[in-house]
């Protein structure tokens, strides 16, 4: 039987080298979808979208017959001007323009309801460029992409400065700590260590303030070490905004389910790592 490790001690975080290849769904009912992100693991319930609004239809049905359409039109057009009949020429013209639009629009996803497409492209955009402006940048709409875990770690990527002196949805402290991507502990810890750097900040430039900022990093470098230890474990599945219409008892169920498929993820992660299929 394979050894389980503790996650919290395991420095290297998968997600930070994204594999599209691990990004899969699977249908949980007639209105809810998973979307399962194996780099993390990381778990989405969405609601599940109209096959024709799905990105699927979109790109391997919508488009391919949009722009065939598009070019029958325009092959008609070219081809049979319909000398003395100008409506049958205008609408043959029109017609292949209006094809080919719609075949562009959906060849690229546009106006998709389709939420895993969705986060999926935008997860590949975060960490492609995992950078605490381009995470900000989200603002509340982080919180459809990314799981509570994901962003504690974002934020302990950062500089203590950093932290202080961003004014995004990702770094507040209180919102984190609503969202249980942090605990009562480091939320505590945080805002003192954040009042001190402002205090400390204003004072005049002196060996005596570089000191005192220094010893404020090293607290905020003994806080990140702390996270491998730490009992706290944010919660690394998201319910999407697309169900928001739940009721408290369905949220809560949901809830249960998607923290045991995590965790059977990770079981299952690491079992295929013991035997080198990973």
């Amino acid at each position: 039987m394979a050894l389980m490790k503790d996650p919290r001690t395991d420095d290297f975080k998968h997600y930070e080298h994204w594999d599209r290849s691990k990004v899969y769904r699977k249908i949980h009912t007639a209105k809810i979808e998973f979307l399962v992100d194996d780099n993390g693991p990381t778990v989405f319930a969405v609601r599940k979208p109209n096959y024709w609004r799905s990105a699927a239809f979109q790109k391997y049905i919508l488009a391919p017959v949009s722009g065939f359409m598009g070019l029958l039109s325009g092959f008609c057009y070219v081809r049979y001007p319909y000398e003395g009949r100008e409506i049958l020429s205008s609408i043959s013209f029109w017609s292949s323009i209006g094809f080919g639009g719609v075949a562009a629009f959906a060849l690229f996803d546009s106006g998709s309801g389709d939420h895993c497409a969705q986060i999926t492209n935008t997860r590949k955009s975060l960490f492609l460029n995992r950078t605490l402006k381009r995470w900000a940048g989200l603002d509340a709409g982080i919180t459809d992409v990314m799981s509570p875990l994901e962003r504690r770690d974002m934020i302990f990527d950062q500089d203590l400065k950093e932290i202080v002196f961003d004014e995004s949805y990702l770094t507040d402290v209180d919102i984190s700590l609503q969202d249980k991507c942090i605990n009562q502990h480091f939320h505590r810890g945080m805002n003192i260590m954040i009042e001190d750097f402002e205090v400390i900040s204003k004072e005049p430039e002196s060996h005596l303030r570089d000191l005192k900022l220094d010893r404020l990093d090293k607290q905020w470098d003994t806080f990140r070490s702390a996270l491998k230890t730490h009992p706290h474990r944010p919660p690394e599945f998201v319910i999407h905004s697309s169900l928001d219409d739940l009721d408290e008892r369905e949220e809560r169920n949901l809830r249960k389910m998607l923290a045991q498929i995590a965790e059977s993820r990770h079981e299952i992660i690491a079992i295929k790592k013991d035997r080198g299929d990973w």
